[in-house]
């Protein structure tokens, strides 16, 4: 019964499968300590996941996870942006 109720919901990120495991690092918008974007990106500085999209709600976005400002490397919202509107437009994405 747990295996049909796994088949029929769909999983919140299925492009994500084992592609998350070459994450070697994340950039992750945080507004008031929450996730909002995230962009996971391989061993060689390549994006190779980014979320929220239609197909996928994420790792981080899809947490309950607090972000303490503090704890990270800020990026400027500019180049965070400017890289999420290139990964936007091959897959349809959506932005929140």
């Amino acid at each position: 019964m747990v295996r049909l109720i796994l088949w029929w919901v769909p999983k919140g990120s299925p492009d994500y499968g084992k592609k998350s495991d070459d994450v070697a690092y994340w950039l992750v918008e945080v507004e008031d300590g929450r996730a909002e974007r995230e962009i996971g990106f391989d061993a060689q500085g390549e994006p190779i996941l980014h979320a929220p999209t239609d197909r996928n709600m994420g790792l981080w976005t899809d947490s309950d996870r607090e972000f303490l400002v503090d704890d990270y490397q800020i990026v400027e919202a500019q180049e965070f942006n400017l890289l999420w509107q290139k990964l936007e437009k091959p897959t349809g994405s959506r932005s929140s």
